[in-house]
């Protein structure tokens, strides 16, 4: 028999120190690896692989760091992801930045579809083990299907207010620091939020963790558990997939715009940041040069500030001027996009003639698959 005082004082102070030194651990682990290889690459040790690597290390020795010191592993690997996630935005590591992502997509897809694959392995078993009287005692399959239904309501709950409510505050703040900001569809984009953030990748993973034996006896309850989780998981997924279409009747048009504008402000901003860096670096450059080299210099200039200017005159406000550009640039994309093609069929007819080797002409056209990516 067991005996003692709760103390809720004690117990959320323990609570923030495991959550707010997990974090804290993670994200000292991803900062020290970062800057390690910011050092290989400053010395001439770099390979975009080697980077891709220890990212997908990190998470799991922060993880195993944190529970050593009984911190939370969870939150760990959660800021060790924050941090890597701010290092790898960086103006440099670009491959590293292209290749993390590609990979971190793949690994996503299979890990949730290897969640799921597992669940519907062990779902007889799970059926059978809930509906068994040894498991069941005073729960009845109704029983916990009302349950599921009332563990899905809540979770629906604390989302919209938690998203209601930062919304709230955010332009309460706005207002009291008199800060520029439009009216949104608070409750709808809310609502859309609310119902499109459930997955359950995480939720299934965790509940398939809870060991099967403790104490030498079998955990009468695992079974149970799983069973609310994966009807959790179910019935999340299917009011995401008929609320989101109702959703976004409404909050579509508004949030594309939101969006379009903030987009363009951004690509406008860049762009003229970019015209007034080669008009000073040409004011600047220009002193001392012998008529030659002006003139190269001048040509390049001119031909590298007029791509960025025919990008502010696609996102200019005046309609004949940015319908235009815009004509303009989707012709040039086509040609270029055509051009590539063509420099394609160019290296594999020169392998084909064993003029270039394998190694050669992967370069190559890695270096062609960047530039269609990039046009695209």
């Amino acid at each position: 028999m067991l005996s003692g005082v709760f103390s809720p004082v004690e117990a959320g102070f323990k609570l923030i120190l495991m959550a707010v030194g997990g974090l804290a651990v993670g994200g000292a682990i991803s900062w020290l690896v970062g800057k390690g290889k910011s050092m290989m690459a400053a010395r001439g040790f770099f390979d975009p692989i080697t980077p891709v690597f220890l990212m997908l290390l990190v998470p799991f020795a922060a993880f195993v760091m944190a529970e050593h010191l009984h911190l939370s592993g969870i939150l760990a690997a959660v800021g060790a992801g924050w941090m890597q996630s701010r290092l790898e935005m960086l103006p440099k590591n670009i491959q590293t930045r292209m290749l993390n992502r590609s990979v971190v997509h793949v690994i996503v897809a299979l890990l949730e579809g290897a969640c799921f694959v597992i669940l519907g392995n062990a779902l007889p078993g799970i059926l059978e083990g809930t509906v068994s009287n040894h498991n069941l005692n005073t729960f009845s399959l109704f029983d916990l299907s009302e349950y599921v239904v009332l563990i899905t309501a809540s979770i629906f709950v604390t989302r919209f207010v938690w998203i209601y409510g930062y919304k709230k505050l955010t332009v309460l703040y706005k207002r009291l620091t008199r800060t520029p900001h439009k009216p949104e569809q608070d409750a709808l984009v809310s609502g859309l939020m609310t119902v499109a953030g459930v997955r359950g990748a995480i939720t299934l993973a965790a509940v398939m963790s809870v060991p099967v034996v403790i104490a030498g006896e079998l955990f009468a309850g695992r079974d149970i558990m799983i069973f609310l989780a994966m009807g959790v998981i179910i019935l999340s997924l299917v009011v995401g997939a008929l609320g989101i279409p109702v959703f976004l009747r409404f909050v579509q048009g508004d949030a594309e715009k939101s969006q379009a504008k903030e987009v363009l402000l951004a690509k406008v901003t860049a762009s003229s940041a970019v015209i007034r860096f080669l008009e000073e670096w040409e004011h600047t450059h220009s002193i001392g040069k012998d008529a030659g080299e002006a003139v190269m210099m001048t040509e390049v200039l001119a031909r590298v500030m007029a791509d960025y200017r025919q990008d502010v005159d696609a996102l200019d406000s005046v309609d004949n001027v940015r319908e235009r550009a815009q004509a303009m640039e989707a012709l040039e994309r086509d040609l270029r996009l055509k051009a590539i093609g063509v420099q394609r069929k160019a290296l594999f007819k020169l392998r084909r003639k064993r003029l270039i080797d394998d190694e050669a002409m992967r370069q190559l056209i890695t270096d062609l698959d960047y530039s269609e990516a990039a046009l695209q």
